[in-house]
């Protein structure tokens, strides 16, 4: 913005600030417009006190007036930012998997991104510093919960889905936390057993076939995130293809962490 932009904004300000300021002194000041009427700029028949109420009055409804207006424009703007920006993560994703399927030579397939951040609060919080000064012997248990992001994934039937990650991983969310790095499972449905879930979280996810997570790691090496990769189609990962998709999975998952920080807040 311009010096003479900004300059527009300071007098729109001071200009609007200067007028309900300048009507409800004229309301409440006991001398001023009295003095004006003695002096000859207010003429002698006009009612003060009835002038001093129809001040205030205006200095009160222009205040409201004002502040609705902004408000509305306000929430407008941040209904146009929030669209964008959902156009854009969702424009994000479909590059990823036009770029992905390119190496990999394939189809396009319908995979949902899904992002699993941990589960905070007082109590935890509390609970967490309890267990290691017990040594263990208040138990803590570390859960990840689900978070869908518009452009990203379909809710479906995930939502409130959480995944405890330490001591006793569950899921591929459990396991890729434990294991520190890119796992996957490429026939959910039927090897579901091998990875200690309950039946709520089996019910959650039960149209999915295919699943892979990543780790979001930040700067002192701690896993703050899991994202997740989910589909109800079968997806292959080959031997031959599977640092392809380390690889993409990798630097995808780290853009969304540098360039949209706030998914993972």
């Amino acid at each position: 913005m311009d010096m003479k932009g900004k300059q527009k904004i300071v007098l729109r300000v001071i200009f609007v600030s200067f007028i309900p300021v300048l009507l409800n002194y004229l309301a409440k000041s006991e001398n001023c417009l009295d003095d004006l009427q003695k002096s000859g700029f207010i003429g002698q028949n006009i009612n003060i006190r009835l002038w001093k109420d129809i001040f205030l009055l205006i200095s009160a409804l222009f205040t409201t007036i004002f502040l609705s207006i902004k408000l509305a424009c306000l929430e407008a703007n941040q209904k146009i930012i929030a669209n964008q920006r959902e156009s854009l993560i969702k424009y994000n994703k479909e590059i990823f998997f036009k770029a992905l399927g390119n190496k990999l030579m394939t189809t396009d397939k319908n995979i949902n991104v899904r992002i699993f951040v941990q589960k905070k609060g007082i109590l935890l919080h509390v609970k967490k510093i309890l267990a290691k000064i017990t040594n263990g012997y208040i138990q803590y248990k570390e859960i990840f919960t689900i978070r869908n992001i518009e452009g990203l994934a379909d809710t479906g039937i995930t939502k409130n889905l959480s995944f405890e990650v330490c001591p006793e991983p569950q899921g591929l969310v459990g396991q890729c936390y434990k294991l520190r790095t890119i796992i996957f499972e490429d026939n959910f449905k039927r090897n579901c057993i091998n990875y200690n879930i309950t039946e709520y979280q089996k019910s959650k996810l039960n149209d999915i076939e295919f699943w892979l997570c990543a780790p979001i790691f930040n700067e002192k090496g701690e896993i703050i995130s899991i994202v997740s990769f989910d589909s109800a189609q079968k997806v292959n990962i080959s031997k031959a293809n599977k640092s392809v998709w380390i690889d993409m999975v990798t630097n995808y998952c780290q853009f969304l962490y540098e360039y949209l920080p706030e998914l993972f807040g």
